[in-house]
């Protein structure tokens, strides 16, 4: 019977990144940015035998995935889990709420579960996402989803993703559109508005 390691919840809040940056393409909105350094972030930990700042000397922006990459001590999904962490919350404040094997995270998955609000110049915007990171061997393999409700319908959501060369396919009753950046959008007609599902995934080599 499989045991489950000893976890660690880690919390942390990241505000969204100055338009001023390079802009990112994420799902499903047109154009957005990678988030932008954070500040010591407040963080409670149910097991962690310390705490640490979100501070880091490692290359690139310093995000709250990456803080909690290095505070479980997970080195080879640390680069996956980063760019699908900022994938997700691109362009919006989000709190992250990551859990990782206490004994031995990097050779266990990385999980953590997001909550945003803004983003797409709408600051009362809501979404949620998951980021899941894995090794394997001596790579890693990861997955984000993105559930975003949206005012307008599902027809028209479609055809903005079209515009940035979206290919739109079916899966049952419900439309896909495939963007070049590799994530899927699957369309959920709510009343008259839409909820927008974006899926992607990342890998690394060893």
């Amino acid at each position: 019977m499989a045991a489950l390691g000893a976890g660690i919840i880690v919390y942390a809040q990241q505000p969204p990144p100055p338009r001023s940056q390079g802009a990112q393409q994420q799902a499903p909105a047109k154009q957005q940015t990678p988030a932008k350094p954070a500040p010591a972030a407040e963080r409670k930990a149910n097991d962690s035998p310390a705490r640490q700042t979100a501070a880091t000397s490692d290359a690139g922006p310093t995000t709250v995935f990456k803080a909690h990459a290095r505070q479980g001590n997970i080195t080879t999904c640390a680069n996956v889990f980063d760019t699908l962490g900022r994938g997700v919350a691109a362009d919006s404040t989000y709190t992250a709420q990551t859990q990782w094997d206490g004994k031995a995270g990097n050779i266990h998955s990385v999980q953590s579960l997001v909550a945003m609000s803004g983003g797409a110049g709408n600051p009362g915007a809501r979404a949620v996402g998951v980021v899941f990171a894995a090794p394997i061997g001596q790579s890693c393999e990861g997955t984000l989803v993105r559930v975003t409700p949206m005012a307008d319908a599902c027809e028209a959501v479609a055809a903005g993703l079209l515009k940035i060369n979206g290919q739109k396919s079916a899966l049952g009753e419900l439309d896909v559109v495939n963007l070049p950046n590799g994530a899927q959008v699957m369309l959920v007609p709510l009343g008259g508005s839409c909820v927008a599902v974006t899926a992607m995934r990342a890998a690394s080599t060893g």
